[in-house]
């Protein structure tokens, strides 16, 4: 069974303003209201479109005031009021496949943008979000500063302090990103400063390194580079919605039913011969040289790079609650 939970709160005092749920107290709602989301979630030096809601069914007056949920920049840009935003989804029990334990939040930010709409009876709010609260308009403090001969984490950990001072960061890099000599940047968005730190790191390991990413998502920095080894999301027959495919070259692509446990920088890996399972198509000797390649790194351990949450409630095809893993292998 498809769950929601959907949450404004206001920025200074948490105090809920709105909240919108498929399951109030825990109990399945019969008219809980439609909402369509599209949620991207990626290493920041790739950027994408902002996440956008939908909620359908909404009262008149929230129609009539949509705005006073989105945030106001000011004559010297910087952003006041409006309201924050937490999203969860998943599944909850009521279908023999459906598992609650991968229900979690999905994204977590302020409203940039909100309007409401009004055709023939349906109402509807939309929403804009953005996750993290810095923007070109709005700058923060990103000041970096690596010391030759200092750890990559040490330097990270104080420009990040400064700016975050209440965000939750994760390391998971390796040791041996030690400076060479000293590097000093100034950013004005968390994106810019992800960016900067990848250029600086990609290949200071070898030709393969790809350098270390950052991604912000509810209200946690991660900070990764695919060498240290952390849990493992094994991927089962049940989750997919179709087949696996490769997007690029060293990228595959994977759609899931909605989950929010695996985030961006988590591993996971694919079950071994699933290719053989029943209902999967199974490649013929004609396209055999491509299939050997699709078989031996699909068995293999990967690292997610991207996620994209598509979701339409009310929507009865399959397709419309799932959730896109953009992936790449993880060199052994």
């Amino acid at each position: 069974m498809r769950y929601y939970d959907l949450t404004l709160t206001d920025p200074t005092t948490g105090k809920p303003l709105r909240r919108w749920s498929s399951h109030p107290g825990g109990q399945f709602d019969p008219q809980a209201l439609n909402v369509i989301f599209d949620m991207p979630v990626t290493v920041d030096d790739e950027p994408v479109h902002q996440p956008t809601v939908i909620i359908e069914g909404i009262s008149l007056q929230d129609v009539t005031n949509a705005q006073q949920f989105a945030t106001t920049i000011t004559q010297d840009g910087k952003l006041t009021g409006g309201s924050n935003l937490i999203l969860k989804a998943g599944m909850q029990a009521g279908l023999p496949l459906a598992n609650p334990a991968q229900a979690a939040t999905l994204v977590q930010g302020f409203v940039f943008q909100s309007w409401g709409n009004w055709i023939n009876t349906d109402m509807s709010l939309s929403l804009v979000i953005v996750p993290a609260i810095y923007r070109q308009n709005a700058p923060g403090n990103f000041v970096f500063t690596w010391t030759a001969g200092q750890p990559l984490v040490d330097a990270l950990k104080q420009t990040l302090s400064v700016a975050f001072p209440n965000v939750q960061v994760s390391f998971s890099v390796s040791e041996n990103l030690i400076a060479a000599q000293t590097d000093v940047h100034y950013c004005a968005t968390f994106g810019q400063l992800a960016a900067h730190v990848r250029q600086l790191t990609r290949r200071m390991l070898g030709p393969n390194y790809g350098g270390v990413r950052m991604a912000f998502g509810a209200n946690t920095i991660r900070v990764f580079d695919g060498t240290q080894q952390t849990p493992i999301a094994l991927l089962q027959f049940t989750d997919f919605v179709g087949q696996p495919t490769w997007i690029e070259q060293n990228k595959i692509q994977v759609k899931t039913v909605m989950r929010g446990d695996i985030r961006v920088g988590d591993f996971i890996e694919f079950p071994i011969g699933f290719t053989n399972s029943p209902g999967f198509v199974t490649t013929q000797h004609a396209a055999y040289p491509s299939f050997n390649r699709y078989q031996s790194a699909i068995q293999g351990k990967f690292i997610v790079t991207q996620i994209r949450h598509v979701g339409n409630f009310r929507d009865p095809d399959g397709n419309s609650w799932v959730s896109i893993f953009n992936a790449v292998p993880v060199l052994q």
